[in-house]
Formats: structure tokens, C-alpha cells, sequence
């Protein structure tokens, strides 16, 4: 991975411009309240590169408790403009300004009040709370984190007044020394600071600095205890938002956990999302995190349904895959995933349900309630080797004719008021509904052997290679002769099954080919025979 650069980063705060801002009003309520004075000051790296001070003539007449508190009396707005001829000079100066107010829901309420009120686009979109970064940084260091408190606490050249521009001033200072401690906890850039201050609870600050060298772009992300052991993986298509969130505000019981556990933290940038989901699930796999929930094994093995040849043929469930099984249906995550599919294939058609038919002959519980061909008896074992093979045939071309035997069971159900059972049947039908379309991806993904696909993402092209239904490399801007890829690639070769892993991968890569095959991706080169995108199997 290339050392990242202060683009990949973000804004930093040195060259952004911030406008710290501060008014005086006749009350607490924009809606029936009006602003009497305005002050603020553009900053850029420290330094002041303008001002804004004026008095507003309000709507009403100031209340004599306010006039007390500000000093700001009628007499002094009488002949001071309305709001409404102040909003274009206000607008020009704090447009694309980052605002910066001490108690900034107060302020900026006031403000985009008054410019929606008179027809203005809001021109500023990002604000910062001084009074939410020190309760932040300064919790139990100072009495309280009023203005005039902060002001002592920083020994600041202006003092507080309630007039607008000497708080303004006062605000600005402040801001610049509370910046001063926020960047050794990783508040280096503008979308650093804004986090920072959107904090659903207070920031871990001893683990916030892992994140000062992220970059912003897409990869996976991994989470290491001091042992060095991966304990958490995931994806981002901004590395550096997502990985910073979690120290920034996230209030699951778990994920405060995971923070109190990490001492550091790896980053892998990936040349496109798909990239990036494939190389998740295969981390995820390989470490098998503490802390991740989806795509691990647990130590066991998938589970298969098996189709065994005996006087009496039926299928049963295995966790030991050999490559000599003639028909198999899998892999699943657990055995019992595995024996809900079966027990649907049962429900479909009368298939054995005893582990030894042979020792039943004169009949079954299943077979006189009539849930089973009763194969038990000699008589009736032609008839059910041709329902096996039928079971075979339909789980093996798409699963039409089960899906209608159990669609009429559910009808059936729900024309006699058994609609228990029937919404029962209906979630029968979604289950191998799910497992018959992965097999089709499986059969169509192996299928197409080699395959390249070239998408046009914003006048760059993202090539895809592919093969047998795995990722093997993206590239971006060109489109390479394909044997030249191929003829270093080490992923399998095309085969009759499928690991677990390698079949969620599958699954990854079909849902990119129906994404990409909506915003006009092409098929460059494909070494077999390609028919994807499929068409969902309806439940």
C-alpha cells in the first residue's frame, strides 16, 4: 500500500476558513424572536482575514431584561438596518465558511431562520460547537465551559461582554487553543473536528489517534489487540470516516468493547468496492475475528445434503464432502441449515424419512399418515426410484416442479382457514427458493470459466477479472490481454462444488455483475459459457 497523502486525508484545519460567529438577540426563539447585533471574524491559519460587525434594528422593542443583560438599548437600533438588508453582506461573508460558534444550535438557528425567511440559500453547510468540543476536551478540568470560564481557563487577550464582536473575538481565541489540544487525540482535518463534535458520547481520546493516518478511500480495515491478533474486519468506501465513527459516538455495548480492545490499527486499500467485499469476507475467514458476527466458520465444518445409493435410495446430511459424491447439495453454514432444506424437500415430495426404511416392513408412522411413498415395502420401490430421480432432476434444473408442489400445499392450506400453516409453507418456499437460486449462480458463475468485465465508472474504466466465480484482480484504466492475468492467477480451477467461503464469494460477485449490468458494463472476454445476470427464482 502507498503511503498516503495529505489528499487522501481531507481538508486539514490550517487551510480551512472558518467564520466564528456571534449575535445578540431579544430572546431564545427564532420563530418569534429577531437578531439586534451581529459579529464575526474569518480565520484562515490562525490569522484573522476579516470582520463583520453591525447592529440590526429588531422587529419589536427590546425587553428591559435583555437591554440589562447585552446593554444594547433601543435608542442604539433605532436607526440600524433591518435584517433584511444586512442578509446579502452576511451571506457573501460567511459563504463556504466552516461556522464556529460557542453554543452553535443557538446561533445558527437564528441565521438560517432569517435567510430562509427572506428567500436565501443557507450558505454555509458545516458549523462547530466550541461549547460541545470543551466539554469534550476539557471535562473535569474546568467549573463549567461558559464563555467567560474558558476565556480565564485560556488567560485570553479579550474578555466576554455580551456584545456580539468582542464575544466573537473572545470565541476565536478559545477555539484556536481548544484545536491546539485536539490535535494529539487525531483532530487533524475538517471532517476530523466535525466528528469530533458530533460525538454521541464522549470520545475514547487514548484511542482516537490511531486513525490520524488513515486515508480517505475505499479498502477494508483491521482491528488488532496488543497480542497482534485480529479481532474485528470490515469495509469502507471512506476508510477513514468509517474506521474514526467508532471512536467518535457509537453507543453499542459491543463496539465499546472492540474499542477497549484495539491497540492498533491496519488499513488495505482496494480498487473498487468489490474489491474491498471480497477481500472482507476472505480476511474474515482467514482470522475468524472476535468481534465479527457474519462470514465465520466457528471452527466447523459446512454441512451437505448427500444423495446415497442403497437398496432404498435417500438423502441425508454430512459434514464430510468427498469428490467422489455424485450428487450433493451445499455447502451450508451448520447441519441445521442443512436439515431445514431437506425437511422442505420432504414436505415437496414423499421421500424416505427413516435412516433404514429396510427396518420397517410393514409400513412407517410417516408412511400411514401418508408423508411418505413407503419404500419399505418391495412393492413400492419401483415408483420411488423415479421420485427420487425426479426429486434429482428438479433440484438440479431450478426447482420448478417442488416449488409448485409446495406452492399448492400452501394454497391448499390457506383455502381451508389454516393460515398458520400456510404462512408456514410460505416460508418453506422462500427457504429453497434461496438455496435453488445459489446453486444456479454456482452452475452459471463456474460455467463461464474466464470472465472479464469492463465498467465505466465517471470516464475510468474498472476492469474485472474473474474466474470460475472468483475474484481474481481489478484493474483500473486499462484493459489487459487476458492470458496475461490468467496465466499468474491462483485461484481454483472450475470444479463440480464449492467451499462455503468460496460460494458467499460467489454470491459477492453475482450481485456485482446484476449492479454492473445496470450501469452498462461489458463482457470483454469469457472463456466458457456466460448467462449471467439470472433472474431471481420467484417465491
Amino acid at each position: 500500500m502507498r503511503q498516503a497523502t495529505f489528499e487522501d486525508l481531507g481538508q486539514g484545519l490550517f487551510e480551512t476558513q472558518f467564520v466564528v460567529l456571534d449575535l445578540e438577540t431579544t430572546g431564545g426563539s427564532p420563530a418569534s424572536d429577531s437578531i439586534t447585533e451581529i459579529g464575526a471574524l474569518k480565520a484562515v491559519g490562525g490569522e484573522t482575514v476579516g470582520t463583520f460587525q453591525c447592529l440590526v434594528r429588531p422587529d419589536h422593542s427590546i425587553a428591559p431584561y435583555v437591554e440589562l443583560l447585552t446593554g444594547i438599548t433601543n435608542e442604539m437600533v433605532a436607526m440600524a438596518p433591518p435584517i433584511q438588508e444586512v442578509l446579502p453582506n452576511l451571506w457573501e461573508f460567511l459563504r463556504d465558511s466552516v461556522i464556529v460558534c460557542h453554543n452553535s444550535p443557538f446561533d445558527t438557528g437564528f441565521l438560517k431562520a432569517a435567510f430562509r425567511r427572506y428567500g436565501y440559500e443557507i450558505p454555509f453547510k458545516r458549523s462547530v460547537c466550541t461549547l460541545r468540543l470543551a466539554r469534550w476536551l476539557l471535562r473535569g478540568e474546568t467549573r463549567d465551559m461558559r464563555l467567560e470560564t474558558l476565556a480565564r481557563t485560556f488567560n485570553t487577550e479579550n474578555k466576554p461582554n455580551h456584545r456580539a464582536f468582542t464575544d466573537a473575538a473572545t470565541t476565536v481565541e478559545v477555539f484556536h487553543r481548544l484545536l491546539e489540544l485536539a490535535g494529539p487525540v487525531g483532530v487533524l482535518t475538517v471532517d476530523d473536528l466535525l466528528a469530533f463534535c458530533r460525538a454521541g458520547r464522549r470520545p475514547d481520546l487514548t484511542k482516537a489517534s490511531l486513525c490520524a493516518s488513515i486515508p480517505r478511500c475505499s479498502g477494508v480495515y483491521k482491528f488488532l489487540n496488543r497480542r497482534g491478533d485480529v479481532i474485528y474486519v470490515g469495509k469502507a468506501k471512506d476508510l477513514r470516516t468509517r474506521v474514526r465513527s467508532y471512536f467518535y459516538g457509537d453507543d453499542r455495548l459491543r463496539i465499546g468493547e472492540l474499542v477497549r480492545d484495539v491497540a492498533k490499527i491496519d488499513v488495505e486499500k482496494c480498487r473498487s468496492p468489490l474489491e474491498a467485499e471480497v477481500r472482507e469476507l476472505r480476511l474474515i475467514h482467514q482470522h475468524q475475528p472476535r468481534y465479527n458476527r457474519r462470514g465465520k466458520s466457528r471452527g466447523k465444518p459446512a454441512a451437505w445434503i448427500r444423495f446415497e445409493k442403497r437398496p432404498v435410495p435417500r438423502f441425508v446430511v454430512t459434514r464430510a464432502m468427498k469428490e467422489d459424491f455424485s450428487s450433493v447439495m451445499g455447502p451450508f453454514p451448520h447441519q441445521r441449515a442443512a436439515k431445514e432444506v431437506l425437511e422442505v424437500l420432504r414436505d415437496a415430495a414423499p421421500i424416505a424419512r427413516c435412516a433404514d426404511p429396510l427396518g420397517h416392513p410393514f409400513g412407517c408412522a410417516f408412511g400411514q399418515m401418508g408423508k411418505c411413498a413407503a419404500p419399505c415395502h418391495p412393492g413400492s420401490r419401483d415408483g420411488y426410484a423415479s421420485l427420487i430421480a425426479q426429486v434429482k432432476e428438479s433440484v438440479e434444473s431450478g426447482g420448478t416442479w417442488l416449488l409448485s408442489a409446495l406452492e399448492e400445499r400452501m394454497h391448499t392450506y390457506s383455502q381451508g382457514l389454516r393460515f398458520e400453516e400456510a404462512g408456514s409453507m410460505k416460508d418453506r418456499i422462500a427457504l429453497l427458493a434461496r438455496y435453488l437460486h445459489r446453486r444456479m449462480v454456482f452452475e452459471s458463475l463456474t460455467g463461464a470459466g474466464d470472465l472479464i468485465v469492463s465498467l465505466d465508472r465517471d470516464g475510468v474504466t474498472e476492469t474485472t477479472f474473474i474466474r470460475s466465480g472468483l475474484l481474481v484482480e481489478v484493474q483500473i484504466g486499462c484493459l489487459p490481454e487476458p492470458e496475461r492475468v490468467f496465466s499468474f492467477a491462483s485461484v481454483a480451477p472450475s470444479r463440480t462444488w464449492a467451499t462455503l467461503p468460496e460460494m458467499e464469494e460467489m454470491m459477492i460477485v453475482w450481485r456485482y455483475l446484476e449492479k454492473a449490468r445496470g450501469l452498462g458494463a461489458a463482457v470483454t472476454y469469457c472463456s466458457g459459457r456466460y448467462s449471467l445476470p439470472l433472474d431471481r427464482i420467484a417465491s
